[in-house]
Order: structure tokens, then sequence, then C-alpha cells
């Protein structure tokens, strides 16, 4: 969910059957939009269930999904989701 004009919030549950501890998590993030101004995908490992990106282009769509590792290595990625950051004075 967008937090403001440069940033989105994310929360999660639920990536990984509960026998397994999960020992962190990988936010995947991208331009959603066709734009040379963005990086291809941008990686992040996150120990928390939640996590908010930072210095993202205004108005913009991003492509987001978090895959769960355990100590057996990567779960299932989560479904893709489409978030947008607001046009501006939200900051």
């Amino acid at each position: 969910m967008a937090l403001s004009s440069t940033s989105i919030h994310l929360s999660w549950e639920g990536l990984l059957s509960r026998q397994e501890l999960i020992t962190h998590y990988k936010l995947v993030y991208s331009s959603a939009e066709d734009s040379n101004d963005e990086p291809g995908e941008t990686d992040v490992n996150v120990v928390e269930n939640h996590y908010t990106i930072k210095g993202l282009l205004k108005f913009h769509k991003y492509r987001l999904r978090v895959v769960a590792f355990s100590q057996n290595g990567p779960g299932r990625s989560s479904e893709e989701e489409i978030c947008q950051t607001f046009s501006d004075g939200n900051d």
C-alpha cells in the first residue's frame, strides 16, 4: 500500500507451512511501467513480515512479490501485486 509519493509499505503472512521456521524473506520489486528511469528487479532481505520501500518515483506503479526462506531454502513466491505511489504532497 502506498505510504507517500516516494514510499510503499508492505506486510504479509502465511508464505510457508506452519511446520517450517521462517529465517527471512526476500522482497522483490520492479517498475511496472515502461521506463528507462528505473533499474530492473531489486531485492531486499527482510527479517520481519513487513517493510517500507523508500526512494521510489512519484506517481509510479511497481510490481511487488515476497519469497519466504526457511532452513530448507526458498518457498514459493507470493502472487505479484501492483502498487502505485501517490502523486505528490504526502511525504
